[in-house]
């Protein structure tokens, strides 16, 4: 998606969102700026955890280094200094450690999701989310989590779950997933014009893809 199609996207969704809470009276009241303020905690937490990400990198490439420049000036028969030189170049990255940890809380919650247990299953993807926020799993995290709230009968869990994935990734295939199931919250709600709107943007905003298909399906099944 481009960059242009992606700001359409935001701006539909926003128009959407406003409506979904202005509809929901004093409960929602102030809501937007809340999470807004959430939002941009949360980026500035995932920008801080980047520099320290390249700053832990950092020190070890110089580490390497010292180690490299120390091991051609002493006799190996003194001390077995090869092997340290081994096991630091097979040393793991930090990145590859956090994205390990994060790999395995994925495939936990989706173990519980596939068994039926998604109470546990939100529990690993929440993890997920509050400890390895800069992964590239973290998306996939979201949404399964969205999943996992509609499962256990928690709508408004997931709804706010759906709004966090389309402030932060509003271009990606998963939040157009997760908004599928946002419209069918809202024909449970018999809020029909709002469900219409989300699908009619889907159909424009993911042509030919897998998306677009079930959104035209879901407004097809409302017109029918």
């Amino acid at each position: 998606m481009s960059v242009q199609q992606s700001a359409i996207f935001a701006l539909l969704l926003t128009l959407v969102f406003v409506s979904l809470y202005g509809a929901a009276g004093r409960h929602f009241r102030g809501e937007p700026v809340y999470y807004a303020e959430r939002v941009q905690r949360l980026q500035a937490e995932l920008e801080r955890e980047r520099l320290r990400v390249l700053w832990a990198e950092h020190q070890m490439r110089e580490f390497q280094q010292e180690v490299a420049a120390l091991v051609p000036t002493l006799r190996e028969s003194s001390y077995p200094l090869r092997s340290l030189a081994s096991v630091v170049a097979e040393t793991p990255r930090p990145e590859a450690l956090r994205q390990m940890s994060a790999q395995g809380l994925l495939d936990t919650g989706k173990s519980h999701f596939r068994n039926g247990d998604y109470s546990r299953a939100a529990r690993s993807f929440e993890s997920l989310i509050r400890l390895h926020g800069y992964s590239h799993h973290v998306i996939e995290a979201y949404f399964l989590l969205a999943e996992s709230q509609y499962q256990l009968h928690s709508q408004e869990g997931a709804l706010q779950t759906i709004e966090q994935m389309v402030s932060l990734f509003p271009g990606h295939e998963l939040t157009g997933s997760a908004l599928i199931r946002m419209g069918h919250i809202l024909e449970s709600r018999r809020r029909r014009s709002e469900a219409q709107a989300i699908y009619r943007s889907l159909i424009q905003l993911f042509p030919g893809r897998d998306v677009a298909s079930q959104a035209q399906q879901a407004l097809s099944e409302m017109e029918f």
